[in-house]
């Protein structure tokens, strides 16, 4: 059975270190997601990788995930820099969301937060997860086997990442609510 893993990050260095590692780990390009609302710190990475220069050229120069970042306009959250498949699901809900402008959009469609749910997440985290990313925080979430959890797992906890608890009190506490 497949299932997501995903870890929060403070910095788009981080997750752009982890994605690094699942791709070094053999994680398919195909089933790892970057998502960050970092929009300078990401901008600056692709300038490396376009001049040849710094760690984006060091981690870019062989393609993969980082090298197929976009930048989005995620309704919802705002302007985003994303890759790989939680990408192709923003660009649908960026579509949906042009597409339905003045009509009534149902139930999270044409939303960050219903992209993330139809993507696999949990309504609850794709709530924390979309203030995150509007925050300037970075996603990476990986598609893998069962077997391989543990393996993925062991590759974000070498990074500093957020617990996911730990964040949404702390918003909550300064007022926020899942709408």
């Amino acid at each position: 059975m497949t299932r997501i893993i995903s870890a929060l990050f403070e910095t788009y260095q981080d997750a752009e270190r982890a994605v690094s590692q699942l791709e070094a780990a053999n994680i398919p390009n195909t089933d790892i997601s970057l998502v960050t609302g970092d929009v300078e710190a990401s901008n600056s990475f692709q300038r490396d990788v376009i001049a040849g220069t710094g760690a984006g050229a060091a981690l870019g120069g062989a393609g993969g995930v980082l090298a197929g970042l976009a930048l989005l306009a995620a309704p919802g959250v705002g302007q985003v820099v994303a890759a790989g498949w939680i990408a192709a699901a923003l660009v649908g809900a960026t579509m949906v969301a042009g597409a339905t402008t003045g009509a009534v959009v149902g139930a999270g469609a044409g939303s960050a937060i219903g992209s993330l749910t139809e993507a696999g997440f949990p309504r609850a985290e794709s709530h924390l997860y979309a203030e995150s990313l509007r925050r300037g925080r970075s996603l990476v979430a990986a598609r893998v086997a069962d077997e391989r959890e543990g393996e993925v797992r062991a590759i974000f906890a070498k990074f500093p990442s957020l617990d996911p608890s730990t964040v949404r009190s702390a918003y909550e506490a300064e007022g926020w609510t899942p709408k």
